[in-house]
């Protein structure tokens, strides 16, 4: 059986007491009222902060169950395999190789790279790979200046979940 909403008002004379309220009209089928009635509701806890976010994009899976904190989730091995195997680097010209894969913190892949790593704490483990090749950066559309080019590519990982943080050449 399923009731249907006759009127914008839910409180108006042409409404039941039973119908439930639908702001946009429609169809309710009367089981589905039944499971909506014992459905216990729950408060959410907003003063706890919420731990499950995990910054970055999944990646490497990681390989080392049960490691201990701030210790790497998978291997050197790992890391290479995967960006060898069909998750290297799009501005890829030609073949590309692993040229290291290293475990620092966050701050030792700041000062050694050169490069940007905002938003990433100074003690969290990376996973930094080292890619050689030839790679070339696209322009914006109109733009003269012939496109950048550049020899050495870094990829780095969360070292823990194995997630991919940062891409840089």
């Amino acid at each position: 059986m399923c009731t249907r909403m006759t009127s914008a008002d839910p409180n108006g004379p042409e409404e039941s007491s039973e119908r439930p309220a639908l702001p946009y009209g429609g169809y309710v089928p009367a089981d589905l009222q039944e499971r909506i009635r014992r459905t216990r509701s729950f408060k959410l806890d907003t003063t706890r902060a919420n731990t499950s976010y995990v910054p970055g994009a999944p990646a490497i899976r990681p390989t080392i169950l049960g490691a201990a904190p701030n210790t790497p989730g998978f291997s050197e091995q790992d890391a290479a395999d995967y960006v060898l195997h069909g998750h290297g680097v799009e501005e890829a010209r030609g073949p590309i190789s692993v040229g290291s894969v290293e475990f620092m913190a966050g701050a030792t892949a700041r000062s050694r790279l050169g490069i940007g790593t905002g938003g990433i704490a100074d003690t969290r483990l990376l996973c930094v790979v080292e890619l050689h090749g030839t790679f070339v950066y696209r322009t914006t559309p109109g733009e003269t200046r012939p496109p950048r080019r550049t020899t050495v590519f870094w990829k780095i990982f969360d070292a823990v979940t194995g997630n991919l943080l940062i891409e840089a050449g």
